[in-house]
């Protein structure tokens, strides 16, 4: 059996439109702009959800990933997005990471800025997973396979200790104000 860590304290810490699994997994999925939420998630996914904007998705898909250390892969799947190019971002932030001015580097979506994260966060997830490429695929056994190969190579939670980013965070906090009033 592989070391586990707890994850952050309420975590998944960012709202988004994701289903969540079982929070010890090693698999994170973004099904890009499909909408097929619940088969990863069934599969043995942590959590599974779509990304749609290459700046603010990408950042609350940090901030779910390094609050959770044993979030070990990503499996980038489902059909690309037109104009935000979000599979192509997340694989460029992976492989290039971010410049000076936090642009993720090679990028070709339209406004690939990660304002919202630390640098070191940004690190830390590019540290913490491997990608795996599945873009443009929508086919469930595909998509199942991965997923169960990962599990099968899962090493164990991320040696560090759980990030949690600030101000992700306090979104959270006013979207659920925002829920309550």
């Amino acid at each position: 059996m592989v070391d586990k860590k707890q994850a952050a304290e309420g975590w998944p810490q960012i709202v988004g439109d994701y289903k969540v699994g079982d929070e010890e997994s090693a698999v994170a999925v973004v099904t890009l702009g499909s909408h097929m939420e619940d088969m990863p998630v069934k599969a043995g996914a942590s959590i599974s959800g779509s990304l749609h904007t290459e700046n603010l998705g990408i950042e609350k898909v940090i901030g779910n990933v390094v609050s959770n250390p044993n979030i070990r892969f990503l499996v980038v799947c489902g059909a690309e997005v037109q104009g935000h190019i979000t599979g192509q971002t997340i694989k460029a932030l992976y492989e290039n990471g971010v410049d000076a001015k936090k642009r993720i580097v090679g990028a070709e979506g339209a406004i690939p800025y990660l304002e919202n994260v630390t640098e070191d966060a940004i690190e830390r997830f590019r540290n913490q997973i491997e990608i795996v490429d599945l873009v443009d695929t929508e086919n469930s056994e595909a998509i199942n396979s991965k997923i169960e190969g990962c599990l099968i190579h899962d090493a164990g939670a991320y040696e560090e200790e759980t990030v949690v980013i600030p101000l992700l965070e306090k979104q959270k906090d006013s979207s659920l104000a925002a829920e309550n009033t």
